[in-house]
């Protein structure tokens, strides 16, 4: 991450000299269901992993009171579940190829 002040990383104790928040599911649990703002969610391109991830966005933005965006990118795995499931949801404005 060289573009924002802030990030989600797995290894908070080494990136947090360089603006890391910690785990990205506690951040989502706590942090964008509490406060709302606008985000962009890469998550590493492992299928299981991109399951927990879009789970954890559509609970987020079903519950959040605030207004929340979050710019997700995922790759283009039309046969994934997970990307289906993001991009079926009821929240996705638009998908971008």
């Amino acid at each position: 991450n060289c573009a924002f002040p802030s990030f989600c990383s797995v290894f908070p104790d080494m990136d947090c000299r360089f603006g890391s928040r910690g785990s990205f599911f506690p951040y989502c649990r706590d942090v964008l269901r509490h406060e709302g703002g606008s985000f962009e969610c890469n998550p590493p391109f492992e299928p299981h992993f991109i399951h927990r991830v879009v789970q954890a966005l559509l609970e987020v933005l079903g519950s959040c009171a605030w207004p929340l965006s979050v710019a997700l990118v995922l790759p283009d795995w039309p046969e994934s579940a997970a990307v289906l499931s993001a991009q079926n949801a009821s929240y996705c404005r638009g998908c971008v190829r």
